[in-house]
């Protein structure tokens, strides 16, 4: 599910894919659209990559960037974290969520919990049906989010691509 890019700097990118595979597809995606998350054994196990990468680069920026079922692997990851867990996961500086998918039918109280963490920044597109649920949830005054240009094709309002210049 992820990639890990260190920047001339030392500093350390991580990026976590969206759907891709049948399981993604037919497992996880219907999963998050019924009961507001995705399987729990892939959510931990990104959980303990996560917490890998901030243990091996204890002293160096950590951010991580997530698209569509990712935002909610990241956020399971985060918000389920035990003491010990938060205690590594709190060296990532910085937590992107581009198109994070969720679904209004879930816990929307973790969304919420989430996103009041200062280090979540959220790209979302008003146009983009798959992350609604957390556009519906941001608070008065937030102001870690930024808007994708709205599209008629909702397809092209998830893609990531929206994000990039190139």
């Amino acid at each position: 599910y992820s990639t890990v890019w260190r920047g001339p700097d030392g500093n350390i990118s991580v990026a976590i894919r969206g759907s891709k595979s049948f399981k993604d597809w037919m497992y996880h995606d219907p999963k998050i659209l019924v009961q507001g998350q995705p399987g729990e054994a892939d959510s931990e196990s990104i959980q303990q990559y996560l917490i890998q990468i901030a243990k091996e680069n204890p002293d160096v920026d950590l951010t991580v960037n997530s698209h569509s079922l990712s935002g909610s692997f990241v956020q399971n990851a985060f918000t389920s974290a035990t003491p010990e867990e938060a205690e590594w996961l709190d060296h990532y500086d910085r937590i992107n969520l581009y198109n994070p998918g969720a679904s209004p039918f879930g816990k929307l109280g973790g969304i919420r919990q989430f996103i009041s963490d200062p280090r979540v920044n959220l790209y979302l597109n008003k146009s983009d049906l798959i992350s609604e649920t957390y556009a519906t949830e941001i608070p008065q005054g937030y102001d870690r989010v930024t808007w994708g240009q709205t599209s008629i094709n909702p397809l092209n309002a998830h893609t990531y691509e929206q994000w990039t210049s190139q």
